[in-house]
């Protein structure tokens, strides 16, 4: 998941399911007829067994002593101590790992990252059946993480990051005028204050002296703050970008990634899953190629954390408990657009 922030402070030095989009839900468990190889595969294990083939270039590396410990925790001591662990299981340096912000999210997911502002942001409100399953935390976080590793790859590219510098420069602009109007719009400054929305002095600044200008109709000197707030932007990132270079390597324009990391590139400034009340439209999230390899990688996780040893078996009875439930049943149709 994806999100966008008001935070003016960005790149400041200071500082998986299984797939059932090709057949019909009612037909998973049908046999596929005329199988050469493996008599009486279902539809659902087809699926999941080539998910398991592709997961399994995203282990984290955890081992069952420490997934022990960290079991012993709950909370954000948990969440916490679940980024610490995945960040040095990746080898992402302190200088250049994404931040970690604790904030109110318009959509359910606990967790969302930030590609122009290199944060994740734990979601204030994350329902307690949800901060309950330490599973699906432990896998959210993987998830995020497996969206920062792409925005790295975009920053290393040589042609591909240097064209980010002004795409995302001028994509930064646009979101921090629609996040402070929107904050101006639909909070008091009361719920914004408390909202967590606003993480350094600057944002605080930044926001009352929006409100009052835009308040006051004085439009032409708001979309003025706002260009002055976001110049520092391009220049931050491209410190950062070079930070990022240096410590994880250039990655040649020649490279064979490089289709993918374009790829990467037009999901984060083309984020089209988002419905006009801030709700997700899973039928184009799934859909969406930084979020399908996202969702992999917590997949993995979500196998890695469980400890059950056999993927296929965890995956089919995540996926039976799914469709066997009206909640799953509804959710899965949501997801193939029925």
């Amino acid at each position: 998941m994806q999100v966008q922030s008001i935070n003016s402070g960005l790149y400041d030095n200071k500082v998986s399911k299984p797939s059932f989009q090709a057949v019909n839900l009612k037909d998973v468990f049908t046999v596929i007829p005329n199988t050469k190889v493996c008599k009486n595969l279902t539809h659902l294990d087809r699926n999941i067994v080539q998910q398991y083939i592709v997961s399994r270039r995203y282990s984290s590396g955890v081992t069952p002593d420490e997934f022990a410990e960290l079991k012993k925790l709950s909370g954000k001591d948990f969440i916490i101590s679940s980024y610490e662990l995945l960040t040095k299981k990746f080898g992402y340096p302190q200088e250049i790992r994404p931040a970690l912000f604790n904030m109110e999210i318009s959509s359910d997911t606990p967790m969302a990252y930030s590609p122009l502002s290199n944060m994740i942001v734990v979601n204030k409100n994350i329902p307690d059946a949800i901060m309950e399953n330490k599973m699906s935390l432990f896998s959210s976080m993987r998830h995020e993480l497996m969206h920062y590793n792409q925005n790295m790859q975009i920053l290393r590219h040589e042609e591909i990051g240097e064209n980010a510098l002004d795409l995302c420069s001028r994509k930064y602009l646009e979101n921090l005028r629609i996040s402070l109007v929107n904050l101006i719009t639909q909070k008091t400054p009361q719920e914004v204050m408390n909202s967590g929305f606003l993480a350094t002095p600057q944002d605080q600044y930044l926001y009352m002296t929006g409100y009052n200008l835009y308040k006051s109709g004085n439009m032409s000197a708001f979309n003025e703050m706002v260009e002055t707030a976001g110049r520092p932007y391009r220049s931050n990132l491209e410190d950062f970008r070079a930070k990022v270079i240096d410590t994880l390597g250039v990655i040649k324009k020649d490279s064979n990634l490089t289709e993918q990391i374009q790829k990467y590139l037009d999901d984060f400034l083309n984020v089209g899953y988002y419905n006009p009340d801030g709700k997700v439209d899973y039928s184009k999230y799934f859909r969406t190629f930084v979020e399908q390899e996202a969702m992999i990688a917590q997949g993995q996780a979500e196998f890695e954390y469980s400890g059950m040893g056999c993927f296929v078996k965890l995956a089919k009875e995540q996926a039976k408990a799914m469709i066997n439930s009206q909640e799953g049943t509804d959710f899965l149709n949501k997801i193939v657009g029925e």
